[in-house]
C-alpha cells in the first residue's frame, strides 16, 4: 500500500514563513479538501498556527470544519451564491458570506431576515478574474447592498487572474479594486477588511498585501519557483518528496497510486 507523507513540521515552518512575509492576517484557505492535504486536518493546523479566518468555496465543508474548530474562527465562504437553501446554511451557521451580485445579497437578505439573524459579509468585486463578483462599473449596484438591513459587511475582496506570470496585469487589478473601494467608501459605506493577494502574488509581487491576505496552495509549496532541496521521502514502493525552498518554504509532494493512505510525519496532520 502505497501512502501520501506529509511533514507536519515543515507545513508548520511554511505557515510561519507565510507569516511573516505578508506581515498582515492570513486568511487560509482549505477549499478542494485542503489541497488534498484534508480539510480539517489542515484547518486545525492553521488554527493552531494562529489563523483565525479560514476560507473555503462550498456549503458542504461547512459543517465538518464546525465540528473541529473553536466557536471563534470564522468561516468565509468564498463562493457567493444566489441559491435559498445554500444562503440559508451560510446565515444559520454564522459564517462570513460573499456578496458578488445583486442577486447574491437578496438571496442572503431573505435567508437572514427569516432566521432573525445579521449575516457578516464580504464584497466580491471581479477586477479580472472572471469568477463571481460585482464589475467596476456595476459599483452603484454593489453600494445598494449595504443598505440591506441583515448584511453587515466587514470586507471586500479580489481575486488576481495571473499573479504567477504577470505582474503587470496584477498590479493594474489592485489598482482597479482600490479605485472602485474607493467610490464605495465615497457614498458613505465602510469597507472593512481589503484582501487581495493571493498564493502566488504574496510570492511574486510587491506591496499587495493590503490588510489580510489569501494563502493556501503556498501552504504546501507548491507555487514556488526557487531551487529545491530534497529533505523527505514517500513510502510504499512509490517515489516521493518532501521538499525545502531555498527562500525557506517548504514542499511536500508524493506520487500518488489510485488507492493510497495518507499519512503524516512527525504526528498527525
Amino acid at each position: 500500500m502505497s501512502r501520501y507523507v506529509i511533514d507536519k513540521t515543515a507545513l508548520i515552518e511554511n505557515v510561519h514563513y507565510l507569516q511573516k512575509k505578508a506581515g498582515v492576517p492570513i486568511i487560509g484557505v482549505v477549499k478542494g479538501n485542503g489541497y488534498g492535504f484534508g480539510l480539517t486536518e489542515l484547518a486545525l493546523i492553521l488554527e493552531h498556527c494562529g489563523i483565525t479566518t479560514l476560507a473555503v468555496t462550498e456549503v458542504t465543508d461547512i459543517a465538518p470544519l464546525r465540528a473541529v474548530l473553536q466557536p471563534n474562527t470564522n468561516i468565509l465562504v468564498m463562493r457567493s451564491t444566489c441559491v435559498d437553501s445554500e444562503a440559508r446554511h451560510i446565515a444559520d451557521t454564522g459564517c462570513i458570506a460573499t456578496i458578488g451580485s445583486t442577486r447574491a445579497a437578496q438571496a442572503m437578505q431573505a435567508a437572514a431576515a427569516d432566521l432573525g439573524v445579521k449575516v457578516p459579509c464580504h464584497l466580491k468585486i471581479d477586477t479580472g478574474m472572471g469568477r463571481y463578483g460585482f464589475l467596476p462599473a456595476q459599483v452603484a449596484e454593489a453600494i445598494a447592498c449595504y443598505d440591506l438591513p441583515n448584511l453587515e459587511f466587514t470586507g471586500a475582496y479580489t481575486h488576481f487572474s495571473s499573479a504567477f506570470h504577470d505582474k503587470a496585469k496584477t498590479i493594474a487589478q489592485l489598482e482597479v479594486f482600490k479605485d472602485t473601494l474607493a467610490q464605495i467608501e465615497k457614498a458613505g459605506k465602510t469597507v472593512g477588511t481589503r484582501h487581495a493577494a493571493n498564493s502566488p502574488a504574496l510570492l511574486n509581487v510587491e506591496h499587495v498585501a493590503l490588510d489580510a491576505v489569501r494563502i493556501g496552495s503556498a501552504f504546501t509549496g507548491r507555487d514556488a519557483s526557487a531551487p529545491l532541496r530534497p529533505t523527505g521521502g514517500g513510502s510504499g514502493g512509490h517515489e516521493g518528496s518532501a521538499r525545502r525552498l531555498c527562500g525557506g518554504l517548504q514542499r511536500h509532494f508524493c506520487y500518488q497510486a489510485p488507492h493510497h493512505h495518507c499519512h503524516c510525519a512527525n504526528g498527525a496532520l
